[in-house]
């Protein structure tokens, strides 16, 4: 996301596909800058994404081949991560990867409030908008109730969202109190 925000954006492609490397919950951020660049076509990034795609396919390709002589049958009945666990595995992730779940509830009810915010304001960059709005949405989809731990993976996108999520926020609250408190005056010369 630094890297991003500089617009460097082949330095960025390659620190994205070194976390997909490390940890294949990087996928749902890697295809939307994927897309991103393909969108605004940046030709170094889009090279950069279809070599180091490539890469990591033939590199899951080899894990997936090497990791199926350790499965039973029993085992792959029980590894379904696509759960659509919808809200409830969503605020999961929020709590813990912003570390509220010590917190009331509502508290992790607050922060989604400011995600949705941040991801809706034109305030908030895109490429941190899109990196949220892609990890809510797989959130809902995929990851079986103990994975709540996975809303550490995008905790500075989640941040950054946030902060921009509660300037928008307040600018539209102050907005809104400053047309409904005009002096009476102006609402008679209008």
């Amino acid at each position: 996301l630094l890297a991003y925000a500089r617009k460097q954006w082949a330095c960025a492609a390659l620190w994205a596909l070194a976390a997909l490397f490390i940890r294949e919950l990087a996928a749902p951020y890697v295809v939307a800058c994927g897309l991103m660049a393909l969108w605004h076509r940046r030709t170094r990034e889009m090279l950069t994404w279809t070599v180091g795609g490539a890469m990591y396919l033939l590199y899951f390709w080899w894990h997936y081949r090497m990791s199926m002589s350790f499965w039973t049958p029993e085992a792959l009945s029980h590894a379904q991560w696509v759960q659509f666990g919808g809200l409830q595995f969503v605020l999961e992730t929020v709590s813990r990867g912003l570390l509220l779940w010590t917190l009331p509830k509502w508290v992790t009810a607050f922060a989604f409030v400011l995600l949705i915010a941040g991801v809706t304001s034109s305030q908030t960059p895109a490429y941190v908008r899109t990196c949220t709005a892609v990890y809510l949405l797989t959130f809902a989809i995929a990851g079986q109730p103990f994975n709540g731990y996975w809303g550490w993976i995008p905790l500075f996108a989640y941040s950054l969202t946030m902060y921009n999520g509660a300037l928008e926020l307040y600018q539209t609250i102050m907005g809104t109190r400053k047309v409904s408190y005009r002096p009476v005056s102006t609402l008679a010369n209008a």
